[in-house]
């Protein structure tokens, strides 16, 4: 049996004051935006001083880190969760969007407009790994018209070459070309105020998101683009969300992709 109480008292508290630190923080963002977190402003509220509370956390980049980590692991519950209850691709583009709605301050962290001078560190995407295994899990159980044993399209030679992203995940490259599919553009749509803007086409933002994961059932054919290798206009791929289209960058908002 695991021995009991093992921490001191010393470190119960600093891990008091660390848990407090993060909720203040937490109510700035939700007030303010990232961009304007206070490290003095928190000390000031909590009765500190600016160098004591250095003690806790070393900067500013070290606490909005933190933030990111929680952000990701609030997600990454959510969407467990939902998938231990059945949720298909489409289920979880819903919980994508009720945490979202329920914790809007965490969605515009990790998704919204960068902060100034902030990268997050790699290890950030071993929490939001666990996000796109869940989503490749999902994408993988969707039927497939395509034969395993067919040729290779130019877009799944170039995932089986440039699949590191799904973090060892097994899935086929269809199931890959569909969790690209369909993430970026759910996570963006998710909650009114996120690019694209979809009420400018009539829609509204779940009204969106069922638009876009209903199409993800069909076969990685269908979900090429109709106008064939050359693109709608003959130009390349039609637009940064068509499945045609390698990520540009890891980077999205204060987080990383997978």
């Amino acid at each position: 049996m695991a021995e009991q109480g093992t921490t001191t008292p010393r470190e119960r508290y600093r891990a008091q004051v660390r848990t407090e630190i993060k909720q203040r923080a937490w109510e700035q963002v939700a007030t303010a935006g990232a961009s304007a977190l206070s490290l003095n402003a928190i000390a000031k509220q909590m009765g500190m001083s600016g160098p004591a509370l250095y003690r806790y956390f070393s900067g500013r980049d070290e606490l909005i880190t933190e933030l990111v980590k929680d952000a990701y692991r609030s997600l990454a519950d959510t969407f467990r969760a939902a998938s231990d209850a059945g949720a298909d691709l489409t289920g979880l583009a819903h919980a994508l969007r009720g945490w979202a709605l329920r914790d809007p301050h965490r969605y515009f962290l990790i998704y919204g407009t960068p902060i100034p001078g902030y990268h997050a560190p790699d290890d950030t995407t071993a929490i939001s790994s666990e996000i796109m295994a869940t989503i490749l899990d999902a994408c993988a159980a969707l039927p497939s018209e395509v034969p395993s044993d067919g040729p290779a399209t130019p877009f799944d030679a170039h995932l089986e070459g440039h699949r590191d992203w799904a973090r060892g995940h097994p899935a086929p490259p269809a199931a890959l070309h569909r969790a690209l599919t369909f993430w970026q553009p759910a996570a963006r749509r998710a909650v009114p105020g996120t690019r694209p803007p979809v009420r400018r086409y009539g829609l509204r933002p779940g009204a969106a998101l069922r638009r876009r994961t209903g199409r993800l059932g069909r076969s990685a054919d269908e979900l090429s683009c109709a106008a064939g290798p050359a693109g709608r206009h003959g130009r390349g791929p039609c637009s940064p969300s068509c499945p045609r289209t390698p990520p540009r960058s890891s980077v999205i908002g204060n987080g990383r992709i997978p």
